[in-house]
């Protein structure tokens, strides 16, 4: 029992202290946010942009140098070069499609977040190299590094999506909140520690204005295995909040409850976390990156390993939650289909996919897991989600989504 324990303890990371996650967060939205402050934000931008012909963002306004064509009047062979140029050079000088593109001020943009991310991962590598990697002082440490790297991932694919000229497939966020939405679906999970493998799974959102409570389960069919989560947020910027934002950027506070039942192995496991979660559409970014988003979340959790077992007693614990990603918004709401897609990096070891092992063998190493979602909704009540997670297991999910009620 103990020992099937352990292998999941080692998915997770080690104790942390709760120093520094909050300033972390607000600093690297105000890195990201380039356009946010700007005359009256980007819904107005946005306005202004339409009257004059060229297209919304919180960026429009400064885009290109002298004689610059407009993204849509880059050729092809000027595009093949930019896509080429956002590749090499630029997975080490981020910026450089976007340059040769004829974007020079998107390219600055976006070699300063490179250069603000590689600060960020090499301040965090220097204090867990100084401190020993003390548990005192790695929360901040490990928040600095995960960050920094995804802040130099978002600013690379960002070059390589404009410079590709994805803006021009027009994809729009879907703003409207519906007041339920309920899934059912099935998760088939390749784990080489335990014996179960496939789950059904149900979830259900509800909109209660600015709040959000989504609770949702994975039972097993195959074992004696269930996993029930509650989530709730409030959001305090973007759609649904007393302060829109326009676009797809939203800034919220989020919780959760976990309890993970591991029925055939006679122990369990609860987690309480609190969580910043933050999303900003990258038109606010450049005109080139409409269309795009990237999210950060940054929080901390406490679990209890219960053991059944007379006598076995219970572990405490405390976990350092840092999420990234970056994502497309897929065709326009209203039209025969929308939704979005994205890729992220999850740093947490707690979930059924665990996380990664740099070494052989089937341990849970400090890397967390990586992972892609997708949303596709067929009109405007029916959808589908399919997501894939690599950790120390691997996961692939598909859910039928179904809207309740009216859009608000």
């Amino acid at each position: 029992m103990r020992a099937r324990a352990a292998a999941l303890a080692t998915r997770r990371p080690p104790a942390l202290v709760r120093r520094g996650a909050g300033a972390l967060l607000a600093a690297v939205a105000c890195l990201l946010a380039p356009g946010a402050a700007r005359a009256g934000g980007v819904a107005r931008v946005g306005a202004a942009a339409a009257d004059e012909g060229a297209p919304p963002g919180g960026a429009a306004a400064d885009e290109g140098g002298p004689g610059a064509p407009p993204a849509s009047e880059v050729g092809p062979r000027r595009r093949a070069l930019a896509v080429t140029a956002s590749i090499v050079p630029g997975v080490l000088v981020h910026g450089a499609g976007h340059f040769v593109a004829g974007e020079p001020a998107a390219a600055r943009r976006l070699l300063t977040l490179e250069l603000v991310g590689l600060g960020m991962l090499g301040t965090g590598g220097a204090l867990l190299i100084a401190t020993g990697a003390s548990r005192h002082y790695s929360a901040p440490s490990v928040g600095l590094v995960v960050s920094g790297i995804g802040l130099f991932g978002v600013s690379w694919l960002a070059d390589i999506f404009g410079s590709a000229g994805g803006a021009g497939l027009g994809g729009e966020p879907d703003l409207a909140r519906h007041p339920i939405d309920l899934e059912l679906g099935y998760l088939y999970a390749s784990e080489p520690q335990f014996d179960y493998s496939q789950f059904a799974t149900a979830a259900a959102r509800f909109e209660l204005g600015a709040y959000r409570i989504e609770p949702s389960a994975a039972i097993a069919l195959d074992a004696d295995n269930q996993r029930l989560r509650l989530d709730a947020a409030r959001r305090f910027l973007g759609a649904g909040s007393a302060r829109p934002t326009g676009d797809g950027s939203r800034l919220e506070l989020a919780g959760a409850l976990t309890h993970h039942r591991y029925g055939d192995d006679d122990f369990s496991v609860t987690t309480g976390e609190l969580a910043l979660a933050g999303r900003l559409d990258l038109a606010r970014l450049s005109r080139t990156t409409a269309g795009s988003f990237a999210e950060l979340a940054v929080g901390l959790a406490g679990e209890v390993t219960d053991y059944k077992q007379a006598g076995a007693g219970a572990d405490l614990g405390e976990m350092l939650l840092t999420r990234f990603a970056w994502g497309v918004y897929l065709g326009r709401p209203g039209g025969a289909a929308h939704g979005e897609a994205s890729i992220y990096y999850d740093h947490r070891r707690d979930t059924l996919a665990g996380g990664i092992s740099p070494g052989e063998g089937p341990g849970s190493g400090f890397v967390g897991l990586f992972g892609a979602s997708a949303i596709l909704y067929l009109g405007p009540r029916w959808g589908v989600r399919a997501e894939l997670e690599q950790g120390a297991a691997r996961l692939a999910r598909v859910a039928l989504v179904r809207r309740l009620g009216g859009p608000r």
